[in-house]
This record gives C-alpha cells, sequence and structure tokens, in this order.
C-alpha cells in the first residue's frame, strides 16, 4: 500500500490552492477505483464531508435564502459534490426523518443525532457550523492514525471559518460557535481582533483568513473565477485528494 501511494503520487501534476486542479476528487475516485478499494472505509469517513456540504445546499435551497447565494457556483446556482457517500436525494429523505430514512446501517450517529435534535430546517441552517464540527471531531475517532491527524487539524480550521461564517450571517458567535473550547474561548475573546487571538497559536491563520474574506468578496460581487471553481474550493479539493493519497492501513 505505500508503494502504491508514492507511485500514485509521483504520477500527479502538483497541487496547489492557487492554480488550477488536474482533476476533481471525484474522477481521480473513478480513476483509481481498483486500486483504492482496499481503502473504502477510510476514503468513505473522508467523502463524509462532502454529504455534510451537500445537506447544507438542501437546507439552504428550502429556506427561500437570496438566490444568488443559494448555491456552491457563481450566479447561485446549486452544483452537488459528486465525491460523496450518499446521493442528495436520499439526503432529502434523510431530513424528513433522520431515523427511519437513515442511509444505512453503518451511517454515523452524529449525523443522525444532529438532525433529530433540530427539527426545523431554519434551526438545521443556524447550526450547521455545530455539524461541521461533529463531523471533524468524528475523524478524530477513527482507527486510522492519519484520519485522527487530520480530523484534529481540521477541527482548528473549522472553527476558525466557522466564527467568519457566523458573524457574516450576523448570528450570535458565543451562541453558534462550536469546537476545541480553547480556541473558541479564545476566539470569543478577541473577536474584533483581526486575527482572533490565534496569530501565534495557528501560523497559517493569515493565509486561511485572506482565503474567507476573498472568497467572500468574489460571492458578493459575483466575480467569475472561469473555472466554477472558487480558490477556496480548489483549496479543499486539494486537500482531500492528498488525504486519500497519504492513508495508512
Amino acid at each position: 500500500m505505500t508503494n502504491f501511494n508514492h507511485y500514485t503520487i509521483a504520477a500527479l501534476p502538483e497541487l496547489r490552492w492557487d492554480s488550477e486542479l488536474p482533476g476533481t476528487v471525484f474522477e481521480f475516485l473513478e480513476d483509481f477505483k481498483v486500486p483504492l478499494e482496499t481503502l473504502r472505509d477510510g476514503i468513505s469517513d473522508i467523502l463524509l464531508l462532502n454529504d455534510v456540504k451537500n445537506l447544507e445546499l438542501i437546507l439552504k435551497s428550502r429556506l427561500g435564502c437570496p438566490e444568488q447565494f443559494v448555491g456552491n457556483r457563481d450566479g447561485g446556482e446549486i452544483d452537488f459534490y459528486n465525491a460523496r457517500v450518499v446521493e442528495p436525494d436520499e439526503l432529502e429523505l434523510f431530513l424528513e426523518d433522520p431515523f427511519v430514512n437513515r442511509p444505512h446501517d453503518n451511517y454515523p450517529d452524529f449525523m443522525i443525532d444532529y438532525f433529530l435534535n433540530y427539527k426545523s430546517d431554519e434551526d438545521r441552517h443556524k447550526n450547521i457550523e455545530e455539524l461541521y464540527i461533529a463531523y471533524f471531531n468524528y475523524m478524530q475517532t477513527r482507527e486510522n492514525g492519519f484520519l485522527r491527524y487530520y480530523g484534529r487539524i481540521a477541527a482548528t480550521i473549522r472553527t476558525v471559518m466557522a466564527a467568519k461564517r457566523i458573524m457574516r450571517r450576523g448570528l450570535d458567535l458565543e451562541k453558534y460557535l462550536k469546537g476545541d473550547p480553547f480556541i473558541v474561548h479564545t476566539i470569543l475573546e478577541n473577536k474584533s481582533s483581526s486575527d482572533l487571538g490565534l496569530k501565534n497559536i495557528f501560523p497559517c491563520l493569515k493565509l486561511l483568513l485572506f482565503l474567507i474574506e476573498r472568497e467572500t468578496r468574489l460571492k458578493l460581487r459575483e466575480i467569475s473565477t472561469g473555472s466554477g471553481l472558487s480558490s477556496w474550493n480548489r483549496l479543499e479539493e486539494s486537500l482531500l485528494l492528498q488525504t486519500i493519497l497519504f492513508i495508512r492501513t
């Protein structure tokens, strides 16, 4: 398996957040379906993040948000993430009754618990950052050490993203921000600071905040990115590809 990872990585073009990707995660998984079969469980855990993203898109469309802010593409168009565990129509059924319409027996409990806890689409959408953090906490419980590490680092990044998104939506940061208690406390104590008090704790914060602010401006101005993928989406796709490649069994 180690040799497969090395050969596969060597065959890929350079993956960078600020350049075009050689292909999407979905295309990569299709091209390497057979050699990746032994990593199926770990890959499903990784792709579960796209189920969360697709659920957020469905909730936004059901709430009647302004058209330009509903989807994940320019102009507000919805383009569901293809590299996923559950199909969008199944997710729609899941939202109606999470317990009865559980996609499969091994679908993680945190997904069911979240949608049983928040009954209305409005509450589910307002608290969506809690679901993202629950996903990364779930990743920290996986048997694979690399996935646990990914979950721990990604949870911190997501907490910073969540803080910015919550403030941008005009919601109460203290009420809706979830995540690592130390990071949350630091952000709440420094929410008026441009670096949220994390500059010395999180070395990559400057880049992360730049991406978040840049994508916010692009969304508000409806500026086309040409490829249909924003810089932030390209970064996420690159991270998913690299995470899949470095799974150890």
